[in-house]
């Protein structure tokens, strides 16, 4: 149980503590030290931003909103940037943003994504950062308004942390009740054999095909159990969540679009998926074996790698790699992944270099311009966020931003899952097919036990 009194005591005595100088910016951040055990989930009635890596047991909860803005279209990535400088000039130190964004900058964001805009940038009021156990509260205040009402705003959002879940994650199991595929499998196929036509005539090397799976729950549940169980069943991918006005978007990520640290860059190539039994038959192929699912993989895999070198070269005075992809295992699947390093040659922030590599090949297709004006006219549905991104970025240009994958859209008993299939002139479409189907299972499979 969170000692609530004691945490806005400590509050209370560093904001009074803060010399003239420090009240004169507009927007000041205190952090303290919380030393209680805290149980680190948002609670899904609760409007928030989640990030969650278990493997290197980091993860951060923003609630409330103190700072909001949305973008559209080619100057979405400007236009947030602008707003989120301005801001940091009136503030005592810079505080940490969430960004998050559709795939297609020209989305209208219908439909069951009308909630969402589609790109904005935020700065929660309250943001509890855990690294490896150490947590740490940053409690985000506006000088110019009354602070009594942004202090009892303050308790109620550090009560939303101070229970847990109500159920364990093991009673999520059979609240899946109906199904239905709003792209059935010969819609889906119809727009795939469509888009390996075109790859055949040369029209393009790869495009990458989503689909959109609609099924019903019984109830409305706690998602917390949720997150939890999507961490335990998958260490190595990043877990986010988004809640606006009881909407919840959730994703089950591997494929970091890119991070910044210093002059540090590292993106992740990720292409070329694999089912446990493939993996099997990949790895026994001897040095100088080629097989035609090796064959294909890497063909589509180093479209993404040498699509992600060419974007990175004019801003890196130099961009490493392995030679072979590593074999990335996500619990059901595998997946081609090469890590791409580099030194940044000028100043670039989050913003710029995320503008710079979105979208790539990995999915989009390529070349990747065309590959997005040719889903938007094939595909049956909007992808929203899907595809998009989802970050974090701090006032010293550093951050990192993760590719919005496995993903899923919860409102009240509804859930929309999302999953695509990387398409080139060998794919076969029944293949492809079962391999969304395998996506999709990240997080249905935990609600059907």
């Amino acid at each position: 149980m969170l000692d609530i009194d004691n945490i806005i005591e400590g509050l209370a005595k560093k904001f009074s503590s803060l010399d003239s100088n420090d009240t004169q910016h507009a927007y000041v951040s205190i952090s303290l030290p919380l030393q209680t055990t805290i149980y680190l989930l948002p609670h899904s009635q609760i409007d928030h931003v989640y990030w969650h890596r278990p493997c290197e047991e980091y993860s951060v909860i923003g609630l409330g909103k103190l700072l909001y803005q949305t973008a559209k279209g080619s100057g979405r990535f400007k236009e947030l940037q602008q707003y989120y400088q301005q801001y940091c000039q009136q503030w005592q130190l810079a505080p940490m943003a969430c960004v998050a964004f559709a795939f297609d900058a020209e989305d209208e964001m219908s439909s069951e994504w009308s909630v969402f805009p589609n790109a904005l940038l935020t700065v929660p009021r309250m943001l509890i950062e855990s690294i490896q156990g150490n947590n740490t509260i940053t409690f985000n205040i506006e000088m110019d308004a009354d602070l009594k009402p942004q202090f009892a705003e303050f308790i109620q959002l550090l009560e939303t942390l101070s229970c847990k879940p109500a159920a364990d994650i093991g009673q999520m199991a059979g609240h899946l009740c109906t199904a239905g595929d709003a792209d059935f499998k010969s819609n889906w196929s119809e727009v795939a054999e469509k888009a390996i036509g075109d790859i055949r005539q040369n029209n393009f090397r790869k495009l990458v095909v989503s689909r959109k799976h609609i099924c019903k729950i019984n109830a409305s549940m706690d998602t917390r159990n949720l997150l939890a169980a999507l961490a335990e069943r998958y260490p190595g991918c990043t877990i986010i969540s988004y809640v606006d006005s009881g909407n919840q978007f959730i994703s089950v990520t591997p494929e970091r679009l890119l991070s910044l640290a210093a002059e540090c860059l590292q993106s992740d190539a990720i292409g070329g998926t694999l089912t446990i039994e493939e993996e099997a038959q990949y790895s026994s192929c001897g040095s100088g074996e080629q097989s035609v699912l090796a064959t294909k993989l890497k063909e589509e895999h180093d479209i993404i790698v040498e699509e992600i070198c060419r974007r990175l070269e004019p801003v890196c005075d130099s961009l490493d790699m392995p030679a072979v992809p590593n074999l990335k295992k996500l619990h059901n699947i595998y997946h081609l992944e090469t890590p791409v390093s580099g030194r940044l040659r000028s100043n670039q922030t989050v913003l710029s270099l995320t503008e710079q590599l979105h979208p790539t090949p990995a999915i989009a297709g390529f070349p990747s311009t065309e590959s997005v004006r040719w889903l938007r006219d094939n595909e049956k549905h909007r992808r929203g966020w899907y595809t998009g991104a989802f970050g974090l970025m701090r006032g010293d240009q550093s951050g990192e931003v993760s590719v919005l994958l496995r993903c899923a859209l919860l409102a009240e008993t509804v859930v929309s899952v999302y999953a695509g299939a990387g398409l080139v002139a060998d794919s076969d479409v029944d293949m492809e097919w079962q391999e969304t189907e395998l996506k999709m299972n990240a997080i249905l499979d935990l609600f059907q036990g």
